[in-house]
């Protein structure tokens, strides 16, 4: 009970350590975002781990529905290295990469952001943009029921992009 109580100091320990270990060539105002499952059990079974902060989701990247937690990740560039981690947040296996983003990371200013295609929201981006000149770059998404030749034609500048 007494290391529950500790969580919010583990929060602020941690994070002061990340920042007093920052190289001096990360580029401070580029941030690349992802977020990986923790699972605790397969999404055929009822989880029975961590009942209060666990529940189902679906992992894409794997194709599998899960019990468990997602880990999110704020890192600043660091050229030719692994990116530096900046924040780490837990959220349910459930919620979404955007709302994350937009509760815990939306009032950071001054920053370019690489994400994935998950954060397609252009109008709260455009609002970021002008409010906070903060840009997020991510994947071209594809456009429904475009035909296959205009897709081949678009091809070699989305991937560029």
């Amino acid at each position: 009970m007494r290391l529950n109580r500790l969580g919010e100091a583990f929060k602020l320990l941690s994070t002061n350590l990340i920042n007093s270990f920052v190289p001096s060539d990360c580029i401070q105002d580029e941030s690349l975002l992802d977020s990986m499952p923790v699972i605790t059990c397969s999404g055929k079974r009822k989880g029975k781990v961590a009942k209060e902060i666990t529940d189902k989701g679906f992992c894409s990247t794997k194709g599998i529905y899960y019990y468990g937690l997602k880990l999110h990740a704020l890192a600043f560039n660091h050229p030719h290295h692994l990116p530096f981690p900046e924040q780490f947040q837990l959220t349910p296996a459930s919620e979404n990469d955007l709302n994350l983003f937009k509760q815990a990371w939306g009032e950071i200013g001054n920053r370019t952001f690489f994400g994935d295609k998950i954060y397609h929201d252009t109008e709260y981006f455009k609002d970021k943009e002008i409010a906070m000149n903060s840009l997020i770059l991510k994947p071209v998404n594809g456009v429904k029921d475009q035909s296959e030749e205009l897709k081949q034609r678009d091809k070699a500048a989305n991937d560029l992009f």
